[in-house]
């Protein structure tokens, strides 16, 4: 998963299934933030193109997971 602000992180598909029908906060925005990729991870690396058309490439190893605590 990943936001605007440039936070992305690791998600265990199995940790966020919820029992409610409200379902479980994954990702925190803040003011003006938005959600933008929830995505497979394939692979041992991650690439994205920022707004200045920069290639930044992560191993996935490098990308933190997500707690059970809202990120």
């Amino acid at each position: 998963m990943a936001s605007s602000s440039g936070r992305g992180f690791i998600v265990d598909a199995d940790k966020v299934i919820a029992q409610t029908k409200n379902g479980k906060q994954v990702l925190n925005l803040g003011s003006g933030e938005k959600a933008l990729i929830c995505t497979p991870v394939e692979g041992d690396a991650v690439a994205t193109i920022g707004e200045n058309r920069k290639l930044l490439i992560f191993a996935v190893s490098e990308l933190p997971l997500w707690a059970e605590a809202v990120v």
